[in-house]
This record gives structure tokens, C-alpha cells and sequence, in this order.
């Protein structure tokens, strides 16, 4: 028999039902952060996910750090996308973050 292996990578949330079933596992949970596959382009905000899938509608926070609306580049280098669970007082939400922050790390295969 073959042999298979699964080809694990960062979750892509690129769809409505997605992004709503992790935030409600995280809310159920209380896992304070992860990261997610996204990668923010810091020019335009959109994101690149992992699937290749085109999806940018996520729930963005209206805070973060600098109190300002995500995504929000504050830190000059925030092209890493994660999940906070009110870590700003803002619920479970999407932010823009500098990838050398450690964080848990959601995978797919």
C-alpha cells in the first residue's frame, strides 16, 4: 500500500462560514490568541491566505495597540494576520501583527 502524508499548513479563514466556526471554537475555548496563514499586504490591507482563496471581508478589530482601526501596520513590519480574543477589549477579532510575536499556530492539512 502507499504510503500518504498529510501537507500541514497555516488555516486559511477564507470564507464567511470558516472564519465564523474558528471564532466561535476560540470563544468556546478561551484560547487568548493564534495565528492564522494570512499574510497582509500592508499597502492595500488585503489578504493572502494559504488556499490561494480570495477573501478579505474578516473581522477586523476597531483597536489594537496604537487604538487605532486593524489593520494598522503600527509596528512598521505587521504583514502576519492573527486572531486576538478581546486582548484590546475589542471581542474576537482579526489583527495585523509583526511575525516575530509568539503565538499557537492553527493548522490545516
Amino acid at each position: 500500500m502507499p504510503v500518504v502524508t498529510a501537507v500541514w499548513r497555516q488555516v486559511s479563514l477564507d470564507s464567511p462560514a470558516k472564519e465564523r466556526e474558528f471564532l466561535r471554537l476560540v470563544g468556546r475555548d478561551k484560547q487568548r490568541y493564534f495565528w492564522t496563514g494570512g499574510k497582509v499586504d500592508l499597502r492595500t490591507g488585503n489578504i493572502s491566505w494559504p488556499s490561494r482563496k480570495r477573501y478579505n471581508n474578516v473581522a477586523w478589530s476597531n483597536t489594537g495597540g496604537a487604538k487605532r482601526p486593524q489593520p494598522d501596520n503600527r509596528e512598521g513590519d505587521e504583514r502576519c494576520l492573527a486572531v486576538l480574543n478581546n486582548f484590546y477589549n475589542d471581542g474576537i477579532r482579526f489583527h495585523d501583527v509583526s511575525c516575530h510575536h509568539r503565538k499557537p499556530t492553527i493548522c490545516e492539512a
